[in-house]
This record gives structure tokens, C-alpha cells and sequence, in this order.
């Protein structure tokens, strides 16, 4: 019924002028931050109308290092949501505070959520409560109770980084200097990002002069105040979000007196190990004498005035017998403190040399003989003269407004083609693309931990039963879960260890009914498993055939591939509960899935006595075909917008075609602004015969050379993954097979494994083609460039994602990394010991030393206990084992306070309602029992 007030909330809401927000708006429409004034009527219209993607937007909030969420409304609603996401993310320093609850919207409950922000480290102005005390304040008359509620420190303060030796550099990109010992060098880091640096401005690559000005600046706290030479090797590519952490090493002293110097580089959030991208080189001398001119005749003598255009920084220029003479005026907001020049006015100094007639692209890459003279300028005089021996090298003097010098460089080179060498740079630098490789790993030995009991459930359509019995393993047979349920339930037997279900395979000519029907058989199976406690302590196999690149590099089964999505998609949020195996059926695969089981890997592929899993790792350059500027590009789904625009501001291409009933308004309007032909057409791109019309409509001179395929979410997973596997049969049925084929899937899930598994489909036939999809918890495929370096992987399948390592490596501390993070990630080398009243068997182990009456005992105290520090009791003999929850002022965040510190001493997965459910302590505890003995 929302389409029905789209009119009129337009009509509505047109008074209303948009603005760019001030402070980062993270929006749950399009799971990206708003950086534009784009919050216009349409923008709420499809708040109103779309699915909320709230989980996915805090996802990209942890990515990004948020970890304070406070809502604000008059009772919690969303808190016990983001903490289940914190859980799923593994983000164990993620807090969720409310403001006000029920019954409770004072000014009291209101600084008791403030206190809990700032107890967790929000910087708090407690000065409009806590007015400065200007007398003594009585103490109370009754005696202390003696109750210690201070905290108390268990540890010394970490060190500082003043503490452990460097010193500051005073220097606005570069934080801290260090003395390395037993040499004389110096090792200064940095960061730059746009946020900090806000004067790079639209700048793709960090200035050419930034890096002299590092080094200039460097050596003269290093006592070597001219540069001999400096070169430039890569371009530093500035992120659009993030930053870029930079390392500027000066060697030691060498014979002569000479110091080298190098500036690298590395994006932030990048894998522990990644390698640093060297930038320049230099080499650092002492400084020179004074110099012998100056500019004070202001402009010079018989110059003629020049056009400086819309060059940056220039105010006039003239020239003078071959020679240029410009005046450089600082831009708004370029703060000259701590910098020897600042980088934006050097760069418009040294930019001014293209107005003697150097190319336009032509860029700086070398310089000789650099001697500073002078800082703090913010008004420049410059003369540039063209040197003899290089067609593309100048001299270059630089004076302050008053004509006194303050820098000499006796020759800058320059280089044109700067773009290629941008382009490559940028996929180097930026990272963020992954292709999942299979990695041969060898079994471990059968040992005690291998599973006893197993069964095989549903059809059994690769004869696991029998597999396993001949590879020595015994395995029940049942019709179905509810059936082996059922049995448990009616002979009090445990749970099998590990339950195996098969995916049948795709039949021939419907595959988005096969897609369809496969998904909604494993989510219903996923359902029951996680809902039905007999099966807590066991795992669900899911067995497939030609479902990943391990075993169908060419081709596969999509349908079995999209349950691959869809089952990785609740590893992640259920770890340790479900097992994939794509199998071959042969006997030794089977004794190499007990072996693989037994070692507790989650997701494999076997071949025969091969066991294969699967580890990101970060994807190579590749090539992917230049698009003909004259030929047409057909662009499906709202995600794929960016990428569009990318082909007609970066590729040139002049002719593209939008299928699908969505509002283009905005697209066209931008993509018509870069000089592109766009035909919009409403026609459903998952009906091949309206596509067919579509494209008919199209100028033959202007064939379909590429599609551009995304995927717009929706909030059933199947429905989904079947509407993108009917678009994707369409589009290559319209299409063709000589058009290249760019897929994009938000997630990684359902979706995003089908395409990938359709792009090597697709690849076998000879077509060109590839599948993006995005992680949970990282940025997803929306950004044009980064799209546009992925394409160029040369792989099927590539994972986009900015993920966050630190992360990463606490979940690998704790054990619970996910499979595929595992070649980018590094565990601890060694098992950690766990010592304490647990002892080495853990909490079960204190359980069954004990006798009935000690276990109930035991358990009993816990609950008590941990719901008393929840409630704020000094002791858990403030609580009733028999009074209800409820009755004591639970409500849904303190029982989910109580439920996760159970969860953390027993080691159990108990459901946020669990204390509910289980409504006094009495019965909690006995509910706890339960699921450690499985009785």
C-alpha cells in the first residue's frame, strides 16, 4: 500500500531542501554513508517502501570501527538486535546502550544509560550534574558497610607511545619518529586520509610535491637539508574512505655524509603481512650555501601577462624570454604550521611549469638538487626555466612574497601517461578484491575426537550410508529431522554427533525453480536444526556435488552452489553447527569426510583421498576487455548504478541501456552529464521476451557488448536467489554469448554464490564474464572504482570486501575465525592454557566431580549469582531461586545480560530468551543442566 502515497509524499515533502549532512549519516536504505544531499522525497519514499537493511548497515558501522551504539527512544527496541549482530561479528568490544526504558523516561534512568556509555569510555560533560563542589560534604552517619565497590586495577597501565621512545615529529603527516638502535637512522610514521587532510581535495593521487616536502622536511630534522635526488616509483592512490598509513625511513649517515630516504605507503585495514607499496626514493646531503638571487622585482621587467586558466593556486602569470614567472597564492583552510612548504601551494608552484608549453598530463617524477631556505610562506613568487639537456625537465625558484628565497630545485622532470600508471597503481593500492583458492590440506589422523555416532537423513541421493559403512563408519538412516527427533524423544537416546542431508542436484532446463526449490529445502533444514535443543551438540552435514570451483572449475551444479551461499551465511552467525562437503561420491572421499570432520573443518571439498578448503586470498590483476565506446551496455538492477557511471566517465562509453521498472532520473541526468546516450526501459529484464523487445529497440550500429547485472536485495532469501537466476537465464538469452557479463551480489550469500557458480557457466561456453559479491560485516560492491578494479581479476568469482583484521584476529584468538578468513588471518601458534577454578576440563568437569544434590547445588549458585550482578545485588542471596524474572525487574537487556553471562561460563549457546522461557532461577538452572547432559 506505500506506492499508493508516493505522489502525494512527493507533493509533500518538495518544499523540503536536502543538505549534506555534518556528521557521517550511515543509511539503512542503501547501506552507505550519505555524503551528498540526496535525502530528498524520493530518498524517503524508498525508506518507506524498501526493506530496512539495518543489520547489514550495523555491520558496515563495525567495519568501519564504531563500536558505541546508543539508541535513542523512549524503550530499547533495537538493543537486543545489534547485540545479536555484535555476537555474529564477533565484535566483542561492540556496546548497545538505550536511553530510556518503560516506565522509566526521567532524568534519573536517562544519566544512569549516560554513565553506562561513559563507564565504556564515551566522553562525557558531567559538569551541568556534577556542579564543582565548593565545600566539604558531610559524611554519612551510619557505619561503612564494608563492601568494597571500587574497581580495582588488575594490571599496569599499557605503555604510551612516548613511553616507548619515539619522539614527536612536528610534522602534520607524520606522528611519531624513531631512533632505530645500533645505527643512526630515523623511522617516521604517519597517516593520511582525506578527513585529516582535507586540502587533497578531488586529488586521485597524492601530489608529487607532497613527497619532496616529506623529504625536505625529514631531512632537516635529520641535518641534511638539501635533496640531492628524489625519484617517484608508484603513485599513491588516495582512498575515497579510510586512510593510508605511511612509513618515511632516513638512513644512516654514509661516508660521504649522504643519507638515502625512501616514503612507503600501505591502506589501512589491509591483512597482518600485506607489503608495503615503496612510493620515492631520495637521497639526502647537507645543505648549500646562500643563494645568490631573488625575485624582489615584482612582476618582472618586460614580462608579458599569461592566461593561467583554471589552474589551482596561480593568481597571474607572465613569461619572459622562454622563461615563466607566477604568483601562488595559499588556498583557504592550507594551515603552513609544521610543514617546511605546505604540499598544496609547493604542488601549484611546481604545477605552474605546464605554462611553458609542457604537456598537459605531463607529470613530476624527479627531482635534483632541492634546497630549502625558508618556511612558514603562504604568498609565493615563482620562475620556472626550461632546462637544455631535457625536453620535459625545468629549474624552478621559489621566493616568498617579498621575493626573499625560499626553495631552489635545479631540475624537475616530468613524465607523461600518468593515467595508466594510475590505473595500475590503484588496483594494487587498493585492495579490497579476494578470490576464494582450494587449498590441498592433509587429514589428520583418526583420534579420539572423531564423531561415534552418525545418520544420514532425507533421500539419500549420494549413498552416504553405505559410503561410510564401507569406510568403516556406522550411520542411522531417517526419513526426515522431525523423524530422527522424534526417535530421540521416544528413546531418550543422545543426538547423533553429526546428522548428513543431501542436495539434490539441478534439473535439467528450470534452474531458478531448482535454485528455488534447493534454498528453501536447506533453510527450512537450518530452521528445525537451530530450533529443536536435542541437536545443540551436533552438526549438520550438507552434502553436495559440483557445487564449487574445487570441483567444477568449469561449469557445476548453481542450484548446489547457492546452497553453498546460503549455509556459509549461518556458519556465520551459527558457528561450529553445520558442515559443507562437496563430494564425489568415491569410497576414499568418504574416509577422508570422517577424518576432515573429526578436525573440525567446516567447509571442503573431496576428490577422491584429496580434502580441499577453501581461503581468501587477495586477488591478482588480470585483464578484462576494453569496451568499444560506440557499442551499448545493458545495466539491470539499482546496485549497479555506480558501475555505470564508472563506464561513461572512466571507459568512454556513449550508449547505455537501464531495463527494469525503478526510477533512473538521477542516473540518466549524471550519466547524460558524461557525454553517454541512455535509453531507460521498463521491461522486466527476468522476462526474456520483453528483454528481447528492449534491446530490439536499440540501434544496430550499436550492439550489446556488455551487461551489467545486479542484484537488488530482498528480504526472502530464495525468492531472491530464483528472480536473479530467471534475470540471469534471460539476459544471456538476449544478450548473447559475445557480450561480457559483470554480476553483482551485496552479500555473499544465496545470491552471490549462484552467480558466481553462473559465471563459470558461463565462462565454459567461452564467454566473458564474472560474479562480485560482498562479505558480511565489510563494505559491499558499491563503489565504481572498486568495481571497476575487480572486473579485472580475470577470475569467475570475486569476493568484495574491506574487512576489518583486528577483528578478524579476536575471533582468531578465540577460535572462531571463519573457514575462509584462514589464509589472510593468522591463529595463535600455540594453545593457549586455560587455568582457573575450572581446572582443565572446563565447567562440566566441576559439574560430574560432583553428586546430584552438588551439581544442582552448583548451578544454582551460578544463576543466582550472575543475576544478582546483573540486578546490582551485592550477593546472589538476594534472589529467590523461585521468584519469576519478571517479578525482580528483569526486562529484555538485563535478561540478555544475564543469558550472555551464562553463555560465557558454561560455554553453551542458550537463545537471548532463554531467561524467559525459563522464568526463575530455579528452572533456569535446571535448563542449564539439560543442555551440558544432554538430559
Amino acid at each position: 500500500h506505500v506506492e499508493s502515497i508516493q505522489a502525494e509524499l512527493a507533493q509533500l515533502l518538495a518544499p523540503v531542501a536536502p543538505r549534506v549532512p555534518e556528521i557521517p549519516f550511515y543509511s539503512t536504505v542503501t547501506n552507505e554513508v550519505i555524503d551528498s544531499a540526496i535525502l530528498d522525497a524520493g530518498y524517503w519514499y524508498r525508506n518507506l517502501r524498501q526493506t530496512v537493511e539495518f543489520e547489514k548497515t550495523t555491520w558496515k558501522l563495525l567495519a568501519d570501527g564504531f563500536t558505541t551504539f546508543i539508541e535513542s527512544s523512549a524503550h530499547p527496541v533495537l538493543t537486543i538486535g545489534l547485540q545479536e549482530t555484535f555476537e555474529a561479528a564477533g565484535a566483542v568490544a561492540a556496546l548497545a546502550v538505550p536511553s530510556l526504558r518503560r516506565d522509566e523516561g526521567g532524568l534519573e534512568r536517562f544519566l544512569l544509560s549516560l554513565g553506562q556509555a561513559w563507564a565504556h569510555g564515551v566522553p562525557v560533560d558531567w559538569t551541568p550534574q556534577l556542579p564543582e563542589v565548593t565545600h566539604p560534604v558531610d559524611l554519612p552517619t551510619y557505619p561503612f558497610q564494608r563492601q568494597h565497590y571500587w574497581l580495582s586495577a588488575s594490571h599496569a597501565a599499557a605503555p604510551t607511545v612516548s613511553d616507548l621512545g619515539p619522539g614527536a615529529a612536528p610534522h602534520p603527516l607524520l606522528g611519531a619518529a624513531v631512533e632505530l638502535p645500533g645505527s643512526g637512522s630515523l623511522l617516521y610514521t604517519g597517516r593520511l586520509s582525506l578527513t585529516a587532510q582535507p586540502w587533497l581535495g578531488d586529488a586521485e593521487t597524492l601530489p608529487g610535491a607532497t613527497f619532496l616536502e616529506l623529504a625536505l622536511r625529514a631531512g632537516e630534522e635529520a641535518g641534511t637539508g638539501r635533496v640531492d635526488e628524489l625519484m617517484l616509483h608508484e603513485p599513491l592512490v588516495i582512498p575515497r574512505r579510510g586512510g593510508v598509513q605511511l612509513r618515511v625511513e632516513v638512513g644512516e649517515p654514509e661516508d660521504d655524509g649522504l643519507r638515502r630516504l625512501s616514503v612507503h605507503s600501505r591502506r589501512e585495514g589491509r591483512a597482518p603481512g600485506t607489503a608495503w607499496t615503496r612510493h620515492a626514493t631520495a637521497v639526502l646531503a647537507a645543505d648549500e650555501p646562500a643563494p645568490g638571487w631573488d625575485l624582489e622585482v615584482w612582476p618582472p621587467l618586460d614580462a608579458e601577462p599569461l592566461d593561467a586558466g583554471s589552474l589551482p593556486g596561480i593568481r597571474a602569470a607572465w613569461r619572459r624570454d622562454g622563461e615563466l614567472y607566477a604568483e601562488i597564492v595559499s588556498g583557504e583552510g592550507h594551515d603552513p604550521a609544521g610543514y617546511a612548504l605546505h604540499p598544496a601551494l609547493l604542488e601549484a608552484a611546481l604545477g605552474s611549469a605546464v605554462l611553458t608549453g609542457l604537456p598537459a598530463g605531463a607529470a613530476s617524477v624527479r627531482w635534483r638538487d632541492v634546497t630549502l631556505h625558508a618556511v612558514g610562506a603562504t604568498t609565493l613568487r615563482v620562475r620556472v626555466v626550461p632546462t637544455a639537456d631535457e625536453p620535459l625537465g625545468v629549474a624552478v625558484e621559489i621566493a616568498d612574497g617579498s621575493g626573499a628565497p625560499v626553495a631552489t630545485v635545479g631540475a624537475m622532470l616530468l613524465k607523461d601517461g600518468a593515467d595508466d600508471r594510475i590505473r595500475q597503481a590503484a588496483f594494487a593500492q587498493r585492495g579490497g578484491q579476494y578470490t576464494v583458492e582450494w587449498t590441498d590440506e592433509k587429514p589428520a589422523p583418526v583420534a579420539e575426537a572423531t564423531p561415534d555416532s552418525w545418520a544420514v537423513v532425507g533421500e539419500d541421493v549420494f549413498r552416504a550410508r553405505s559410503g561410510l559403512m564401507a569406510a568403516g563408519t556406522y550411520a542411522e538412516a531417517h526419513p526426515g529431522l522431525d523423524a530422527l527427533a522424534a526417535r530421540i524423544e521416544a528413546e531418550g537416546a543422545p543426538a547423533p554427533e553429526v546428522v548428513l542431508v543431501s542436495v539434490a542436484a539441478t534439473a535439467d532446463g528450470d534452474i531458478a525453480t531448482s535454485v528455488r526449490q534447493s534454498i528453501e529445502e536447506a533453510a527450512q533444514r537450518v530452521r528445525t536444526w537451530l530450533a529443536d535443543t536435542r541437536f545443540t551438540g551436533s552438526r549438520l552435514v550438507f552434502l553436495t556435488k559440483d557445487a564449487t570451483a574445487a570441483s567444477a572449475p568449469q561449469g557445476g551444479d548453481p542450484a548446489a552452489a547457492a546452497v553453498w551461499g546460503l549455509i556459509r551465511a549461518a556458519q556465520e552467525t551459527d558457528p561450529d553447527r553445520f558442515v559443507l562437503a562437496d563430494t564425489d561420491g568415491s569410497k576414499a572421499s568418504w574416509r577422508s569426510l570422517v577424518k576432515a570432520i573429526a578436525a573440525g573443518h567446516d567447509q571442503l571439498a573431496l576428490r577422491r583421498s584429496t580434502l580441499k578448503v577453501p581461503r581468501l586470498a587477495p586477488a591478482v590483476a588480470g585483464t578484462w576487455p576494453a569496451y568499444d565506446p560506440e557499442g551499448t551496455v545493458l545495466v539491470v538492477g539499482r546496485q549497479a548504478e555506480p558501475y555505470a557511471r564508472r563506464l561513461a566517465e572512466r571507459h568512454g562509453v556513449r550508449n547505455l541501456l537501464l531495463a527494469g521498472a525503478r526510477d533512473t532520473a538521477d542516473l540518466e541526468a549524471g550519466l547524460t552529464a558524461a557525454g553517454a546516450r541512455v535509453t531507460a526501459a521498463p521491461a522486466d529484464p527476468a522476462d526474456p521476451t520483453a528483454l528481447a523487445d528492449a534491446l530490439a529497440a536499440a540501434s544496430p550500429a550499436h550492439p550489446v557488448i556488455a551487461v551489467v547485472h545486479a542484484v537488488d536485495p530482498q528480504a526472502d532469501a530464495p525468492a531472491e536467489a530464483a528472480h536473479a537466476a530467471r534475470t540471469a537465464q534471460a539476459l544471456r538469452e538476449a544478450a548473447g554469448p559475445d557480450a561480457a557479463y559483470v554480476m553483482l551480489s551485496e552479500e555473499e550469500g544465496a545470491t552471490g554464490a549462484f552467480l558466481e557458480a553462473w559465471a563459470r557457466v558461463l565462462r565454459s561456453g567461452g564467454t566473458t564474464a564474472v560474479a562480485l559479491s560482498g562479505r558480511p560485516g565489510t563494505a559491499g560492491p558499491v563503489d565504481g572504482e572498486l568495481l571497476d578494479a575487480a572486473t579485472a581479476v580475470g577470475a569467475a568469482g570475486v569476493v568484495v570486501a574491506e574487512p576489518d583484521f583486528e577483528a578478524l584476529a579476536a575471533l582468531a584468538a578465540a577460535g572462531r575465525l571463519p573457514a575462509l578468513w584462514r589464509g589472510l588471518v593468522r591463529g595463535p601458534a600455540r594453545r593457549t592454557v586455560k587455568e582457573g577454578p575450572a581446572g582443565a576440563g572446563g565447567f562440566k568437569q566441576r559439574l560430574l566431580a560432583l553428586d546430584a544434590a552438588g551439581c544442582d547445588a552448583l548451578l544454582l549458585d551460578l544463576v543466582r549469582e550472575h543475576a544478582a550482578s546483573v540486578l546490582g545485588h551485592g550477593s546472589g542471596e538476594a534472589i529467590d531461586a523461585d521468584r519469576k524474572f519478571r517479578d525482580m525487574g528483569f526486562d529484555s537487556l538485563s535478561a540478555l545480560a544475564l543469558r550472555n553471562a551464562l553463555n560465557d561460563v558454561t560455554a553453551l549457546r542458550m537463545p537471548p530468551g532463554v531467561v524467559f522461557d525459563q522464568p526463575t532461577s530455579a528452572e533456569l538452572a535446571q535448563h542449564i543442566k539439560q543442555q551440558i547432559f544432554g538430559r
